[in-house]
């Protein structure tokens, strides 16, 4: 039997037709648009132009934001010179929205910053902008200004890009108001300035008798001898009519007030007015030193509560004695570890100084033992040395001190024959158990044979040329008692805020130094000056904080020795971690854990740029790069070509003639199409 092969041909048919069916679907792809129906997900578009330089991220941006944001694009041109009138208050600013270098504006216009100062010649910074104009058609701004101002105009993109600023205008300065621009009653009592109405402004005759409120003349406002004896009425002016202190002495005529005409003892010390007496009034050797009294000097000691520089200065290299806290009104004290095994005497010094045989000091401390302390005393002494070098003490000490609160020591030592210094010490003796702190120390000199009362002698009380070309030797010269003050002895000045902040200038430390502390006192920065000679480096320090790490910091910057670093130190050390910056005559040196530049990075070893060539097909074809002017004395040199056909139509790229001035640039490929290479040159040492 014949067979016909049914089932052969519909299976054919049906490929036929899914063949088809395959043919209209990628016709239909290839006519699609490729971001029909597209979207972002959760990223960001960037746009490049043609140099390959970010313009416009479209989308997510780092700060968690969405949206367009313009990069970096091209200056604006520079707006024209802007017109200037006076206005009443200040100077009218007006652009009128053209520029010198356009046509018009850009399509990325932001606005136009307006600058202003008195100086005819300037740079536009943030210190001088006072006003914008935002549209980019022009407008008009008010500069509020008491004198006359140059003006200048500088435009602005929408990615923050200054353009070229414009010339500048002026001088203008504000109108002047004359009597047409002030209305009727706009001028009240309380817009006079104080003395505006003189007696010069006001006419013959305007003010008259019904014009004085009653008693609206009192004695203050007469004219001194304006009311003579030939005005007053005979016996107008009786005992009754006098005020009380109304008659004073300059109101009386020489002579006129005699001995029989005071009552006895009618004249003592509370009516005698200050100054009234002067040192032509007093008899000669009538004041001796025994109606005198003189008070202790302020403490020589550079840091008697411990809470700066100095007090840490003490402690460095000790072992049983640190700076704590608490103090006795203050931030810190110091403080020393009693506890030993056996009995032990562990003492500190804190000054040494010159004195001269009978010298006295007054000696002082406020000394806290724990509740655990265990020991004979608390002290603070002195060791007295001769010409020998042979040694001598004098103590004040607390034999049985309160345990766990502040016990005050204080007491005058006299210096023995043929004593030629001292040295200041606080001790625990005899201590087995516990610690000590010690705060508010004080080391006075006495001054000998007379005493004066603390404030009795006051500037008032100075000749203004009194101390004219005179040398004060062993004085502390204060502007205060307490309170904001600034305070200078033998050792150091030191000005108080009203608060605990201080600002302490150190000379006689083996590096001077200026110290400044925090508001609460708690911390200080300082300026420091380290070496001799030609060695005194500058430096500076931050005050201390405590880092992610857990360690304790300081910045420091150190100038000298022709060089300039800034590092991070730490405390107490000169040991750097982290970032560092070092400056020198033949190169500037950035190092860290990473470097890192915020923004465009350009380097005058470093070209870069793109070519366009159009080769002859399968032949090698260059291009030259010339006027480089790159620093270094060896070249690299990097070349990427920007196709999608690398080594089908693209076969390869090179370079020839590398130098300083650029080099030949090389492509060959199997068609004419024109072809961009991106290139770079790196000079090196």
């Amino acid at each position: 039997m014949q067979s016909f092969r049914l089932d052969e041909r519909e299976q054919s048919r049906q490929f036929a037709a899914y063949l088809a069916q395959l043919e209209q679907r990628i016709a239909d792809l290839e006519r699609a648009n490729q971001l029909t129906d597209a979207s972002i997900e959760g990223g960001a578009i960037d746009v490049y132009d043609d140099e390959g330089s970010l313009q416009i991220v479209i989308g997510d941006q780092p700060d968690g934001t969405t949206g367009v944001v313009h990069v970096n694009g091209p200056p604006p041109p520079t707006p024209t010179v802007p017109q200037l009138a006076a206005a009443r208050g200040g100077t009218a600013a007006t652009w009128d929205g053209r520029f010198d270098d356009a046509d018009v504006a850009p399509l990325d216009f932001s606005r136009v910053e307006v600058h202003a100062a008195t100086a005819a010649v300037f740079e536009p910074t943030q210190l001088t902008q006072v006003a914008t104009i935002e549209s980019p058609r022009g407008g008009t701004v008010t500069i509020p200004t008491d004198v006359p101002v140059h003006v200048r105009l500088v435009a602005r993109n929408l990615s923050g890009t200054a353009g070229p600023p414009s010339a500048a205008a002026g001088p203008v300065g504000p109108q002047k108001v004359v009597a047409e621009d002030v209305l009727d009653g706009i001028i009240s009592e309380t817009k006079l300035a104080a003395a505006a109405v003189s007696a010069a402004k006001l006419a013959l005759g305007a003010v008259n008798s019904d014009a004085l409120a009653d008693s609206s003349v009192t004695t203050g406002k007469l004219v001194a001898l304006s009311v003579t004896a030939d005005r007053l009425a005979a016996l107008s002016v009786t005992a009754e009519k006098i005020a009380s202190l109304a008659v004073t002495t300059d109101k009386l005529a020489a002579l006129s007030v005699t001995a029989d005409k005071i009552a006895v003892n009618s004249v003592d010390a509370t009516h005698i007015r200050a100054g009234a007496i002067d040192a032509t009034h007093i008899k000669a050797g009538s004041i001796t030193t025994d109606r005198l009294t003189i008070a202790s000097s302020p403490t020589m000691l550079p840091d008697p509560s411990f809470e700066g520089p100095a007090g840490e200065a003490l402690v460095a290299g000790q072992t049983y004695w640190t700076i704590s806290g608490p103090g006795n009104g203050s931030a810190k004290a110091l403080q020393v570890t009693a506890a030993n095994t056996t009995p032990v005497t562990r003492s500190l010094p804190l000054l040494a100084l010159p004195v001269l045989p009978g010298q006295q000091i007054r000696l002082a401390v406020d000394a806290r033992p724990s509740p655990d302390w265990v020991g004979s005393s608390v002290r603070i002494y002195t060791r007295w040395i001769d010409a020998s070098g042979s040694i001598t003490f004098s103590h004040v000490t607390r034999t049985a001190p309160v345990l766990g609160a502040w016990n005050a020591l204080a007491g005058t030592v006299t210096a023995p024959a043929n004593t030629v210094s001292a040295e200041v010490r606080v001790a625990t003796y005899d201590s087995t158990a516990g610690s000590v702190m010690f705060d508010n120390a004080a080391v006075q000199p006495v001054i000998s044979q007379v005493q004066i009362a603390d404030g009795a002698i006051s500037a008032d009380k100075l000749s203004a040329d009194a101390i004219n070309g005179k040398t004060i030797t062993g004085a502390t010269v204060r502007t205060a008692a307490s309170g904001a003050r600034i305070v200078m002895d033998a050792s150091r000045l030191t000005a108080y805020g009203h608060g605990s902040q201080r600002i302490v200038l150190e000379p006689n430390s083996t590096s001077p130094y200026l110290y400044f502390t925090s508001d609460d006192g708690t911390n200080y920065a300082y300026l420091q000056v380290a070496g001799t000679g030609a060695d005194a480096a500058l430096v500076t320090h931050s005050g201390k904080f405590t880092a992610n790490d857990g360690g304790d910091y300081r910045w420091r910057t150190w100038q000298g020795r022709d060089k300039w670093v800034a590092e991070r130190v730490v405390d107490g050390t000169a040991t750097a971690e982290g970032g560092r910056i070092q400056l020198a005559p033949d190169q500037a040196t950035i190092s860290g854990p990473v470097v890192r530049a915020n923004g465009i990075f350009r380097a005058d070893n470093i070209a870069t740029g793109t070519v366009k060539i159009t080769p002859v097909p399968n032949t090698p074809t260059s291009i030259t790069l010339t006027g480089g002017a790159i620093r270094g004395n060896r070249f690299r040199a990097q070349l990427t070509p920007n196709t999608g056909y690398p080594g089908t139509r693209v076969l390869g790229v090179g370079f020839t003639g590398l130098s300083a001035e650029g080099m030949t640039i090389w492509v060959t490929r199997t068609d004419n199409d024109e072809t961009t290479i991106h290139w770079q040159i790196t000079g090196e040492d």
